[in-house]
């Protein structure tokens, strides 16, 4: 069995997989907005007991990995790392921007794009474009607001996640037909279950992906005193 966690955002989410009949056997998700630390283990508990599962036999775990919250990736990175190393199975980490895209793919009729735009806040996005089926046609990365539009691909593209109605706002460009949906931006953690089962580890390392360096910073211009032995 697959365990799939999502504490990349406001939300704390766990689902449980069968890769043989790719069926999600049980989910649950918890808007917390903090505290992902404190509930996930627990969580993962009740989800488990709900399909009469044991932790002895899930064969392998993923964790969203970004881009998202700094504290939020940890908690779900942690927990599956450490997870799956006492477990000694595989373990894996889900882009996020890949699994918004897969959510809007049966959306994607009569478009040639998929562009994915995250809030990132302080004027920049997360983005990353991709093709009417959900695959990935150039790299994730972090834009300012007012350049997020040149990205955009010639003819009509669907732009979806939290940002999507700030780009929408302010495009000017005919000739790219954007079309909007899926502005909430959140991960559906049935579909990060369903992407678990086809990552491996080599590829998608249970590592953080944040794209932007973090808001705190080390303090400067203070003298640090040495006390005498």
């Amino acid at each position: 069995m697959h365990l799939a966690i999502d504490t990349s955002q406001s939300a704390c989410a766990v689902a449980i997989l069968d890769p043989a009949s790719q069926t999600v056997l049980a989910s649950d998700i918890a808007d917390l907005g903090r505290g992902h630390a404190e509930h996930l283990m627990p969580q993962i508990r009740a989800v488990l007991d709900s399909c009469k599962i044991s932790v002895d036999q899930l064969t392998k775990i993923g964790a969203v990995c970004g881009p998202g919250s700094f504290t939020g990736l940890r908690v779900g990175l942690a927990a599956a790392r450490g997870l799956a190393l006492a477990l000694d199975i595989d373990c894996v980490g889900v882009p996020a921007l890949p699994v918004l895209a897969q959510q809007a793919v049966a959306q994607s009729t009569d478009v040639d794009h998929i562009f994915v735009v995250q809030d990132a806040r302080r004027d920049q996005a997360f983005c990353q474009l991709f093709d009417a089926a959900g695959t990935p046609v150039g790299a994730a990365g972090c834009f300012k607001l007012d350049t997020v539009e040149s990205l955009l691909p010639a003819g009509p593209t669907l732009i979806v996640g939290s940002g999507a109605e700030l780009v929408c706002s302010t495009h000017s460009n005919p000739d790219r037909s954007p079309q909007t949906a899926l502005t909430s931006g959140i991960a559906d953690i049935e579909v990060v279950a369903h992407m678990v089962a086809g990552l491996d580890r080599e590829s998608s390392p249970p590592i953080a992906l944040y794209l932007r360096t973090a808001d705190a910073k080390v303090q400067t211009g203070f003298a640090v005193e040495r006390q005498s032995a």
